[in-house]
């Protein structure tokens, strides 16, 4: 699985590189916010550093509020108090999360 996906990222980073492109993603940065510093490093990566990479971040309320909604449409139904949760409660999470497939 790892070498197909190294096959394809670097397809895909010959083709941006190759052209002139404009690409608007929420992939780009993923939807964790604890993410988006790795993400950042990956986005260099690809398009290099002659790129402009433009990221626009809403309000974080507004953010969030539309990923639980998201998530719920998904089919994940929690309650607003169970879906978020401190940094503190976060990271005793985490791990357990990653192994679940949630994170």
């Amino acid at each position: 699985m790892i070498i197909r996906a190294d096959r394809e990222f670097r397809k895909f980073k010959k083709k941006v590189l190759d052209s002139d492109v404009l690409i608007s993603s929420e992939l780009l940065i993923g939807w964790n916010p604890r993410d988006w510093e790795e993400y950042a490093e990956k986005n260099l990566e690809i398009f290099g550093e002659d790129a402009t990479i433009f990221i626009f971040i809403r309000d974080a309320a507004s953010y969030l509020t539309e990923v639980y909604r998201q998530k719920v449409s998904e089919g994940l139904i929690q309650t607003p108090s169970d879906f978020f949760v401190s940094s503190e409660e976060y990271e005793k999470l985490k791990d357990f999360m990653s192994k679940i497939g949630v994170l």
